[in-house]
């Protein structure tokens, strides 16, 4: 009796797995009986019985370890298909994305299933992919109003503010001497209702003719350099985001912009 439990014993041993021995076996078990088992539901889905296949996949996509399987996409792509004719068109949305998140460049076998799972299938690929969105260039910068018609205005809102005090005070005192000279100009006419400067004296005439040329001068002077600044800033806008390049040519040094 001592010995037969003593056998018994050993046996028991002998059979149990140790602490340390992966249970790869069961894992490989478990792997072939849903192989299995998805074969028979594609059998049951081939012969008609389309609710029933429907069932069986959705419970192998639900255990664990599904989706180490080889036959994932196999699995899916037929539970898509079976929810498609049977009219659960979100659910077969739904199982269509799965499959994209785990195989996101998978593409159905147009030789296997049928034309419009294939159109179905190629529709939520096509919602699911984000579209790149476009290099967009730098937009020119927006100049305001007042800075076209104020002198150095552009360079002002350019933060150029060297130029534009330059620009300002440039045209304005090109401006104010101008004004001045006018001004002076005028004390010659004694006929204010006729055109033109209507002097008496000759003497009063050669001061009058130079007034008059200094006038036009400066006058001239201001709207020219009104006119330089506001081509300035306009070619500096559309200057901007450019690269700058200098390069060494055997002719010199090149500079493009």
């Amino acid at each position: 009796m001592q010995t037969l439990l003593f056998l018994l014993a050993n046996s028991a041993l002998s059979s149990s797995p140790t602490a340390g021995t992966p249970l790869s076996a069961d894992n490989e078990l478990a792997q072939v009986s849903s192989l299995q088992e998805l074969d028979a539901a594609l059998e049951a889905y081939l012969s008609g019985d389309l609710a029933g296949a429907r069932a069986e996949i959705r419970r192998l996509t639900r255990m664990s370890g599904f989706e180490a399987s080889e036959r994932r996409e196999e699995a899916l792509i037929y539970l898509a298909e079976i929810e498609y004719y049977l009219g659960e068109r979100e659910a077969a949305w739904s199982t269509c994305q799965r499959l994209l998140q785990l195989t996101p460049d998978y593409r159905v076998d147009p030789f296997v299933h049928p034309p419009e799972l294939v159109a179905f299938f190629d529709s939520v690929k096509a919602a699911s992919l984000k579209p790149e969105s476009p290099i967009s260039e730098p937009g020119r910068p927006r100049v305001p109003g007042w800075a076209l018609f104020l002198p150095g205005g552009i360079q002002l809102h350019q933060d150029q503010e060297v130029v534009g005090i330059l620009a300002i005070a440039g045209v304005g005192g090109f401006a104010a001497s101008s004004a001045g000279l006018y001004t002076a100009l005028r004390r010659y006419d004694f006929d204010l209702q006729r055109p033109g400067i209507q002097v008496t004296r000759l003497e009063d005439l050669q001061r009058a003719d130079s007034l008059l040329l200094w006038t036009n001068v400066t006058r001239w002077s201001a709207a020219g350099l009104y006119g330089l600044g506001l081509l300035h800033g306009l070619l500096s806008i559309n200057g901007m985001g450019r690269t700058q390049q200098v390069s060494l040519t055997p002719n010199g040094l090149m500079w493009t912009w």
